[in-house]
């Protein structure tokens, strides 16, 4: 009886822990040889889908590239799909970019605000630039707007305020360019931070449980003294 009581009281805790400190969501490191398009370190609560590509980008073109990286794999927006990609605005018109979608498990919800999404950019000769958009404007307006490095690799980050929080669903777009003309460029380790947090249902599911855990425990022991006292 003990034993059973313990765990429920656990299982009815474990349903009210959240944490509240920065927690990476999912990454995308792109392998470490071979190459992957997948995710990594996803969090329990939520799915996050494979990367995927705009039209404007095609498989023969552009894709994981093992010979530069962050350390090793990284994703190449290859040069020759970039050709006319001169501005963001072409880039847009022309789908050129990677997506992807971060879901939350049914009962919880997403909150991103005061977290960030961090991502790395490298470029050929520093006319190469990147953008992140996301789903919740309907990818109308930038997260971060930045350079990609021809000596190093340059950071983006975006820091998520305003309409971050309570989500079901979010997909990010990368967007790359290139004023240079015809040249390659590349985006790697993009790690996305945030809670995934119970709706007030699964809270009340929750708390319920304690109170039928706390409420059997009390009538077992209650129990026990009475037939304890009989005899």
């Amino acid at each position: 009886m003990k034993k059973t009581v313990r765990s429920l009281f656990a299982i009815a805790i474990c349903a009210l822990c959240v944490s509240t400190a920065q927690a990476s969501l999912v990454q995308y490191n792109f392998g470490t040889g071979g190459g992957t398009l997948a995710g990594s370190g996803i969090d329990p609560l939520a799915t996050a889908t494979v990367i995927s590509m705009g039209s404007g980008l095609k498989g023969a073109n552009s894709g994981i590239d093992s010979t530069k990286g962050n350390p090793v794999d990284s994703f190449n927006f290859g040069k020759n799909d970039m050709a006319d990609s001169s501005t963001l605005a072409a880039s847009i018109t022309a789908s050129r970019y990677i997506q992807f979608t971060v879901t939350a498990n049914t009962g919880y919800h997403l909150d991103l605000n005061g977290y960030t999404l961090t991502l790395q950019a490298f470029g050929h000769d520093a006319k190469e630039a990147f953008a992140v958009r996301s789903s919740v404007d309907s990818y109308a307006s930038d997260l971060v707007n930045f350079g990609a490095g021809d000596t190093s690799w340059a950071p983006g980050t975006v820091n998520f305020s305003g309409s971050y929080d309570n989500l079901n669903s979010i997909t990010f777009r990368i967007y790359g360019w290139s004023t240079g003309g015809k040249q390659d460029s590349w985006v790697d380790n993009i790690n996305l931070n945030g809670t995934v947090v119970p709706e007030p249902v699964t809270y009340a599911l929750a708390v319920a449980g304690l109170v039928f855990v706390g409420g059997g425990v009390g009538r077992f022991y209650l129990g026990r003294r009475r037939s304890a006292t009989m005899n």
